[in-house]
């Protein structure tokens, strides 16, 4: 089920929806590598001006509205808007599958170590085929995607923020057979305890930003550059 904005294909489904979807393209071995992109209105306005960032998006299997300003955003251009479908929902979903194998990349060190801790304490039913931090040239990635080879993950999450997390999906995607790769952002610093994610009225209200503004304050300064530039994407559709 899908909805669209600018020509993006957004899913409208239910998380068990989307979760059975994934669980079976990865069961498929004829498939080839997958991507599923959160959207919030920061990634869809730098896709504007980002081509790299705009192919990649283009290229995904799935697109769920991640932020609040997205499916106000469809609102706003009369249609009908689909549900907020977020990286941090989505990926306690999957961890819950019988044997799924894993791989984290992001963060640093530290943080994807706790973070696979986590998982391994309160998932037992997911695999952890490999991890690794999230601060490396884009000349490595051959040799990331050998690792992946080797220990072929069904899902790999991504969370190093946009648009370098897509970019990196989208060269990876080329380079190995096999997986569902999903840009997450900040999931696994919330895996890892090190970032605490808003209460649930809040998630529920759709104002996690504010939660985060409280959390970060400099991100005030992203926040005042992307409002307009939304708005002139709006205008523009």
């Amino acid at each position: 089920m899908t909805h669209s904005l600018r020509n993006l294909p957004l899913f409208s489904g239910s998380y068990a929806d989307l979760v059975q979807e994934i669980q079976d393209y990865v069961q498929n071995p004829a498939n080839p590598p997958a991507h599923l992109v959160t959207l919030n209105p920061e990634i869809w306005v730098d896709s504007v001006t980002h081509p790299t960032l705009n192919t990649a998006i283009h290229s995904a299997r799935w697109i769920t509205a991640d932020g609040i300003g997205i499916v106000l955003g469809q609102r706003l251009l009369g249609i009908n808007p689909s549900p907020r479908r977020t990286g941090s929902d989505l990926t306690p979903e999957l961890l819950k599958i019988q044997s799924l194998r894993f791989f984290l990349m992001g963060s640093t060190m530290d943080v994807v170590n706790a973070a696979v801790n986590h998982i391994q304490t309160h998932y037992p039913n997911a695999i952890i085929a490999g991890h690794r931090d999230g601060f490396f040239p884009l000349i490595d990635l051959p040799h990331i995607a050998e690792t992946l080879g080797q220990c072929r993950p069904d899902i790999i999450l991504v969370g190093m923020g946009s648009p370098r997390q897509d970019i990196v999906i989208s060269e990876l995607k080329k380079s190995v057979s096999h997986g569902v790769f999903i840009g997450v952002g900040g999931v696994i610093d919330i895996l890892a305890g090190t970032v605490k994610r808003s209460p649930k009225w809040m998630q529920t209200l759709g104002i996690e930003w504010l939660w985060r503004l409280t959390l970060q304050p400099q991100r005030i300064l992203r926040l005042l550059k992307t409002i307009p530039r939304f708005i002139w994407v709006i205008w523009g559709s």
